[in-house]
């Protein structure tokens, strides 16, 4: 565990002008909790000011000490396709002017939802 958060005043003028030059709002929270820490805040109370997780804020600072400001703010997130993609699969495939197309596309990502969130096939009625 990392107990020391000190970063010279050259370190946090650099994240100070580094942070204005961010638009996506978790970049700019990471950069302010690693600027509160280097600036003597304890990691509790940077968790309760940016209402994050404590263990979160301590990794952002393991993050900017290993990998400097870009690595600091660098999301390696990856998510699943979205499900209007196969609206744009099918106009590939078919072409745009089919008009089942769209239909197709809906039907297979209402499907594909329902299926995703847990809801039960529908039953036929007797």
């Amino acid at each position: 565990m990392m107990d020391d958060y000190c970063l010279t005043s050259a370190e946090i003028d650099s994240l100070r002008r580094f942070h204005r030059t961010l638009h996506d709002k978790r970049k700019v929270y990471r950069v302010n909790a690693v600027i509160l820490l280097g600036s003597g805040w304890s990691p509790s109370a940077v968790a309760e000011a940016l209402l994050l997780d404590e263990q979160t804020i301590r990794s952002y600072f393991l993050l900017y000490k290993e990998s400097g400001e870009y690595g600091l703010v660098q999301m390696n997130y990856t998510g699943k396709e979205p499900f209007l993609d196969e609206y744009e699969k099918l106009k590939k495939t078919k072409g745009e002017n089919d008009p089942i197309t769209l239909r197709t596309a809906v039907i297979r990502s209402s499907t594909d939802f329902r299926r995703m969130a847990g809801f039960a096939a529908d039953r036929k009625k007797n």
